[in-house]
């Protein structure tokens, strides 16, 4: 949500400026495909950046606001995008020397989407980020609701804690008529001796308020509205005194309703725990949403999953693989060598429907207890969780010997990210491209269509 604006702005400049005809070619080209990327994830009924974000600061990712949109306010005019909304923000204009001194060109096929989006809703985005490190991520938007998961855990190969752990895999941003600026936000973390936001700075010079790093390796597969998160433990070398998944609910004990399958549970004092097999169903603004936790491994007697409270009174799911007096993991200092066996079992089911499409959230437990989940590990530490639900399915695997995602199958079927798909634009290199009406024929190349 940052460093898009200062791409943005950098590629401007570029295009400025350059001489070399070449390079500010190529400038441009990135430049506009940097806004198509950035415009397919813009959800107007939330007006929220959806979808997961790599290093993601708490600011712009709890207000909503930042480089991105004063652009395109500055572009457009439109007032939406400056909006603060229910977990703070700034009323006051733009008042940046970038952005007033930046020469941006919004493509105007970009502003007839923003203005005709709702035309095109309900739709999927899915994008290959970087197919190497098999980095891609997966944007399904309603009228009500926008769910964003990412493949894998976020790296550029810098290694570097501060950088590298404070991304968003799974994000579900949704419309909150009743709130300050309409719409809510759900999140997934997984946290290390409880250190979530405002306990870690990345320097002195640094506010603890600016992240809530995420401490495990992730993976992830979403159809629609449905996704499996699941979650690893990095190297600790330390001692560990908990260790938990959280999803959280940033608007706490606003919240409408909050049930355990069909018990209604009072958010102002959490603490109710859930066994395998439960349901968490939240029924909020214009949504619901139904959270599945898988079997975790469990490395003590308290090993719980329950309800907490955060540090601004945002509500957590929170599924414990470790909570004890301190100590050393030797099997888990380094994820390899003499003492490994094999990482730990962490992770959930989502699935989000829009309120009006159950009579109750009874009649939404209902559907999720007619779901079928499978959770097993192999002889080869591969685990495999499948999500069915009528005729469609999601199977994820992960290599826990190895720590890293396997295959994934929607629907039975192996899934290959595609480089773009959506109702606007599509990219990919196999000489033939459709989107809507349109169709390409050209050589095997990286191109995109945007029709």
């Amino acid at each position: 949500p940052g460093y898009g604006g200062v791409d943005l702005s950098t590629l401007a400049a570029l295009c400025r400026y350059v001489q070399d005809p070449t390079i500010r070619l190529q400038a441009r080209l990135i430049y506009e495909r940097f806004w198509l990327h950035l415009a397919l994830h813009i959800h107007r009924p939330t007006g929220q950046l959806a979808g997961p974000h790599c290093r993601a600061y708490w600011w712009q990712m709890t207000t909503g606001q930042g480089p991105i949109m004063d652009t395109i306010w500055r572009e457009t005019g439109w007032t939406w995008p400056l909006q603060p909304g229910p977990y703070g923000g700034s009323d006051s204009l733009p008042a940046d020397l970038e952005l007033a001194l930046a020469q941006h060109q919004l493509p105007d096929y970009l502003i007839a989407w923003f203005e005709q989006q709702s035309n095109a809703l309900p739709y999927e985005v899915r994008e290959t980020a970087n197919r190497a490190e098999g980095s891609d991520q997966t944007t399904y938007q309603t009228a009500s609701y926008a769910l964003g998961t990412a493949s894998n855990t976020y790296a550029i190969g810098t290694d570097c804690y501060y950088i590298e752990h404070h991304a968003n895999y799974l994000m579900l941003h949704y419309t909150r008529p009743s709130d300050k600026g309409g719409w809510g936000m759900v999140y997934s973390r997984y946290v290390v001796n409880d250190r979530h936001w405002g306990t870690m700075g990345a320097a002195p010079d640094r506010p603890k308020e600016s992240n809530f790093y995420d401490h495990g390796n992730f993976a992830g597969v979403q159809q629609r509205n449905k996704a499996i998160g699941l979650y690893a433990l990095q190297a600790q070398q330390n001692e560990v005194f908990s260790l938990k998944t959280i999803v959280a609910f940033q608007s706490g004990a606003e919240l409408d309703k909050v049930w355990i399958n069909d018990e209604l549970v009072n958010t102002a004092q959490p603490g109710q725990t859930l066994t395998h097999g439960d349901w968490l169903i939240v029924e909020d603004g214009d949504v619901l949403i139904g959270i599945h936790p898988l079997k975790q491994t469990a490395l003590s007697r308290e090993a719980p999953i329950r309800l907490e409270h955060g540090p601004l009174g945002e509500l957590w799911l929170a599924i414990y693989n470790y909570q004890g007096a301190p100590i050393r993991f030797w099997d888990y200092a380094s994820l390899k060598g003499a003492f490994w066996r094999g990482n730990l079992r962490a992770g959930f089911v989502i699935e989000v429907a829009e309120r009006h499409a159950h009579a109750s959230a009874a009649d939404f437990l209902a559907h999720l207890q007619c779901t079928h989940i499978a959770d097993r590990v192999d002889e080869q530490q591969i685990r495999t969780v499948t999500y069915s639900n009528g005729n469609e399915s999601i199977t994820l695997d992960y290599d826990l010997w190895h720590t890293r995602p396997g295959g994934r199958r929607l629907n039975e079927t192996p899934y290959t990210p595609p480089n773009l798909t959506s109702p606007l634009a599509v990219q990919g290199d196999a000489g033939v491209l459709r989107v809507g009406d349109a169709r390409l024929f050209t050589n095997p190349q990286q191109v995109w269509l945007i029709a």
